[in-house]
């Protein structure tokens, strides 16, 4: 059966405008339902390919890849500024690598887990930090070498997310005789 274009409003308010086949959306097309928004590729009802997914009362948008309807990797703009590029699960959440840009220009990035940082980070600001060491169910652990912007730097061991022991790492230079 070829596609046709095609407008359509539910009863419930949700609408969609696009290309139709077999009774459902198929190919390019705009679906909106309560606060949702997608604009893209569709296969079979449900958006699969590249798409751009926005939530109109959350203010944020979601660009990247669908498989059947569920979003698989790409970037997401948070309505605070905040991106976050990387893999996603079957739930939308964050999963494997990825990185978060925070509106203050942090960046994180490492190893998401259900949504929880989970593995080895690397974190830095435009204030001169840098910090590299490992989250567990997004608590730092273990140890961290961490820079200070004064130039500082620092072994710190963390357990579930609080300080245990730090201690400055001191590097002298040696004039030669």
């Amino acid at each position: 059966m070829k596609t046709k274009q095609i407008t359509f409003h539910n009863k419930d308010g949700s609408t969609y405008q696009g290309t139709w086949k077999d009774g459902k959306e198929h190919g390019y097309g705009i679906g909106k339902e309560d606060e949702f928004t997608y604009e893209g590729e569709w296969k079979n009802g449900l958006p699969h390919g590249e798409g751009v997914l926005t939530d109109e009362e959350e203010g944020s948008v979601y660009e990247g890849d669908f498989v059947e309807g569920i979003p698989t990797g790409g970037t997401m703009e948070f309505d605070d500024g905040t991106m976050y590029g990387g893999g996603l699960n079957e739930k939308g959440e964050f999963h494997g690598v990825g990185i978060i840009i925070g509106e203050d220009n942090e960046r994180m990035l490492g190893t998401f887990e259900n949504n929880k940082m989970h593995g080895l980070f690397e974190i830095s600001d435009e204030e001169g930090y840098y910090g590299l060491g490992e989250y567990k169910h997004d608590k730092r652990h273990g140890i961290w070498r961490e820079k200070e912007p004064d130039g500082s730097e620092w072994d710190v061991k963390y357990e579930e997310g609080e300080v245990v022991w730090s201690d400055e790492r001191k590097i002298e230079l040696v004039t030669e005789k």
